[in-house]
């Protein structure tokens, strides 16, 4: 049976992941004593926790990059040693150029202030 973990379950995007089993986990901390129960081949990670907008991640730019950028590259890869059938980040489109268009991964990019530079570099 598949399983849906989810972090950021109370965030804007992620209070959406209803029927997600909300993993608690501090990006911030190393995390590495995960319940590996959880983490198979019938797993899914939904991954949307992080310090979100500029004035938050402006506060303490160190600790915003270890938890954005540091603490979702560590569980990405605690979800690919583990097999798990999916890993999935969700973020904002802060990160692209502003259109009139639906935008698409392939749009063009233009990250601007320090939350969408953060995104940019995952």
């Amino acid at each position: 049976m598949l399983k849906i973990l989810a972090t950021g379950t109370t965030g804007t995007i992620g209070k959406h992941f209803s029927g997600a089993i909300p993993l608690s986990i501090s990006l911030l901390d190393d995390f590495n004593p995960i319940e590996q129960s959880f983490f198979n081949s019938s797993s899914v990670v939904l991954h949307a926790a992080g310090i979100v907008g500029n004035e938050a991640v402006s506060k303490d730019i160190n600790v915003s990059r270890k938890i954005n950028i540091d603490g979702t590259k560590k569980l990405a890869k605690i979800s690919q040693d583990s097999d798990i059938s999916r890993f999935i980040y969700v973020s904002s489109s802060h990160v692209y150029a502003p259109s009139d268009s639906l935008l698409l991964e392939s749009s063009k990019v233009n990250p601007l202030g320090p939350y969408a530079e953060q995104n940019f570099r995952q």
